[in-house]
């Protein structure tokens, strides 16, 4: 996996439409585990804003053993056209 953490205020949707335009597949990984329906009913609500705020950012990149230079640049261009 290759996490990145986009800057606050970025609507990371629209990050990842704009990814994809340029085919550059994105996913989300490390929600915030409190935040699931298990831990919310057996510990109750809990309050963890910088972890919030960390996973409300965290856009994950593709990254694979064969990816070469090419393909590494190719990415890395889509996210520079995909930040405001």
């Amino acid at each position: 996996l290759m996490p990145v953490l986009l800057p606050r205020g970025t609507d990371r949707k629209a990050v990842i439409d704009r990814m994809r335009e340029r085919q550059i597949q994105t996913s989300i990984h490390y929600p915030p585990t409190h935040t699931f329906q298990y831990y919310v009913q057996r510990y109750g609500p809990v309050s963890l804003p910088v972890t919030e705020d960390l996973a409300a950012r965290e856009l994950t990149l593709p990254l694979y053993p064969a990816m070469g230079p090419d393909a590494v640049h190719e990415v890395v261009s889509a996210l520079k056209y995909a930040l405001p």
